[in-house]
């Protein structure tokens, strides 16, 4: 399921998102952020991980590293 999970740190990050013992694995992880350039407000989504240096792009994330979870309008998914 697409999920976005907002971490203590305050980043979001949204992917395919797995439970495992608690914990998140999630594929393909995208950070999601707002940008202000010249007065316009726009979405800004990079790859969350180093995909140039990477095998596999998935990782778990540790459930005491989660803020909260929520899932996106599916427009935005």
């Amino acid at each position: 399921m697409i999920e976005i999970l907002r971490l203590k740190n305050g980043e979001d990050i949204i992917g395919e998102v797995r439970k495992d013992n608690g914990n998140f694995e999630i594929h393909e992880p995208m950070a999601v952020g707002i940008e202000t350039r010249g007065g316009q407000a726009g979405l800004v989504m990079q790859h969350w991980l180093p995909i140039q240096l990477i095998d596999k792009n998935y990782t778990t994330i540790k459930k005491e590293d989660v803020l909260t979870t929520f899932v996106p309008n599916p427009e935005f998914a």
